[in-house]
C-alpha cells in the first residue's frame, strides 16, 4: 500500500540567489495544474471516421495559494524577493514546492496575482497566483 501524507508539511519557497526562502503564512495550495494541448490531424483518410490527435504543447499551469498577509514580512513585502515586489516587476523567478519524503517540485514562474483581503472581523490575507513558464522538475 502506498504511503499517505498530510498536506500540512508542504512549503513554498522563493529563490533568493543562493537558497530558497520559505514563504511565510501559506495556507491551502492549489497546483501546479499541468495540461497538454492536442492537435487534430483527422482527415478523409481517418479510419472509420474517427478523429485523430497528436500530443501538443505542455503547459505548466498555475499555482495559487492564500497567505496570512503581513506587509512587513520579507517574503510578502514590496522589496527584494517579496511576493508583492515580484508581482510588480513581472520577473520570472525560481520557486520550490517542498513535498513530504524530501521531494521538491522546482519551477520558474511569474507572479500574476497578489490580492489582499482585509475583512472587518478576520485575519488580513492575500491570494497569490503563479504562472509557470517552462518545464517544472520533480526530484
Amino acid at each position: 500500500m502506498a504511503n499517505k501524507y498530510l498536506g500540512f508539511p508542504v512549503t513554498l519557497g522563493t529563490y533568493n540567489g543562493s537558497t530558497y526562502d520559505t514563504i511565510a503564512g501559506v495556507r491551502d495550495i492549489d497546483g501546479p495544474g499541468l495540461s497538454r494541448d492536442t492537435v487534430e490531424v483527422s482527415s478523409r483518410s481517418s479510419t472509420n471516421r474517427w478523429r485523430e490527435f497528436l500530443a501538443g504543447m505542455i503547459d505548466g499551469g498555475e499555482v495559487s495559494f492564500d497567505i496570512v498577509y503581513d506587509p512587513a514580512e520579507t517574503t510578502h513585502k514590496n522589496a527584494s524577493t517579496g511576493l508583492l515586489a515580484l508581482q510588480v516587476s513581472g520577473a520570472a523567478t525560481m520557486f520550490r514546492m517542498g513535498l513530504p519524503a524530501s521531494v521538491n517540485w522546482d519551477f520558474t514562474a511569474i507572479v500574476t496575482k497578489f490580492q489582499p483581503t482585509a475583512p472587518l472581523e478576520d485575519a488580513l490575507t492575500a491570494s497569490i497566483t503563479f504562472k509557470i513558464t517552462g518545464q517544472p522538475t520533480l526530484a
